[in-house]
């Protein structure tokens, strides 16, 4: 009996080493994978992405951060989703391998999918007071890390939108470009269009004018080559002395040649006044043709250039959504 008792206390009782190991081995997280998830404490948000396999465990970050910059016209807000690994020793989280989530946060879920494998959990994310710590360091990071990259028009000075792509923010500009060089060319040509009509008015005036004095000295040659040719035909006709009527055409083929004279000077000098107002007409035109081609160089899409920018987020512009554990 005596034996026995010896030998079953022998079976469970162990020695000092043995407990030490046993204790020490019950400490350390389990390195095997799980059909089902740690149990955690309620204070630990924990989330699920199914698709089969085993999942493995990582600490997911969700902030809303605000940019601000009156220059630029910026008074935004975009929300940064990340995940960043899990490990041991000291540093179990550093923000600084974080990276994009590739899944959309609002999916996740937080009940366990079934037929699934769980990766061991690192011991310190089983702390709550861990992610108190993560979260801090979180907003941190967020606040130094989270600048975004705006693209901004050296012609129109047009600011992209935070998350634009470049190729989206091009469309956008050509449309606004296009708006802007139609309303710069209408203000050009209305610019132009009392100069140049006032133009045409008085050069139309002229040359009605032209055409006027021609008419005028067109019959005053009629009327003076009458009076003179009868005037050489009382002449030819043999008579000797100088009569009043003979005189008297004389007189008016003077006075006719006189006339014509003077009206063909009008005509030279109306002449004159079209060539001059066809010129400032010209010029009108030419000026206003060059104004629309410098409107054309200045608003061209396909020539402008665009400047990238950095804005940082603003001061106290960082709110933390959400820290929490996700298997994925």
């Amino acid at each position: 009996s005596a034996l026995r008792a010896t030998e079953d206390k022998s079976s469970w009782a162990p020695s000092s080493a043995s407990s030490s190991v046993l204790r020490a081995t019950e400490d350390k997280p389990s390195r095997a994978p799980s059909s089902a998830p740690p149990f955690l404490p309620p204070a630990i948000k924990q989330f699920f992405l199914s698709g089969g396999g085993s999942l493995t465990p990582a600490l997911l970050g969700v902030a809303r951060v605000s940019y601000a910059d009156a220059k630029l016209g910026i008074d935004d807000t975009r929300v940064v989703s990340v995940v960043t690994p899990i490990g041991e020793g000291a540093v179990a989280v550093d923000w600084d391998h974080a990276e994009p989530a590739d899944f959309d946060v609002e999916h996740l879920d937080t009940r366990a999918p079934a037929d699934v494998g769980f990766a061991a959990l690192p011991s310190a994310a089983a702390n709550p007071k861990s992610y108190a710590t993560w979260e801090k360091d979180f907003s941190r990071w967020a606040a130094a890390s989270q600048s975004v990259e705006v693209l901004r028009s050296a012609q129109t000075k047009l600011i992209s939108q935070l998350d634009e792509s470049e190729r989206d923010f091009r469309i956008r500009l050509g449309h606004s470009q296009r708006e802007a060089r139609d309303a710069a060319l209408q203000k050009v040509r209305d610019k132009y269009a009392s100069r140049v009509r006032t133009a045409e008015d008085k050069l139309r005036r002229a040359q009605q004018a032209v055409q006027r004095e021609s008419q005028q000295a067109s019959e005053s040659k009629m009327s003076a080559a009458v009076s003179f040719g009868a005037t050489v035909l009382g002449a030819l006709l043999g008579r000797k002395t100088v009569s009043a009527s003979t005189l008297g055409r004389a007189t008016t083929a003077a006075r006719s040649a006189s006339r014509v004279s003077r009206e063909s000077q009008d005509v030279a000098r109306a002449e004159a006044t079209v060539s001059v107002l066809e010129q400032q007409l010209a010029e009108a035109h030419a000026a206003m043709e060059a104004d629309l081609a410098t409107v054309q160089s200045e608003l061209d899409p396909a020539a402008d250039t665009l400047e990238r920018v950095v804005v940082k987020p603003k001061r106290g512009g960082v709110s933390v959504q959400l820290v929490g554990l996700v298997w994925k």
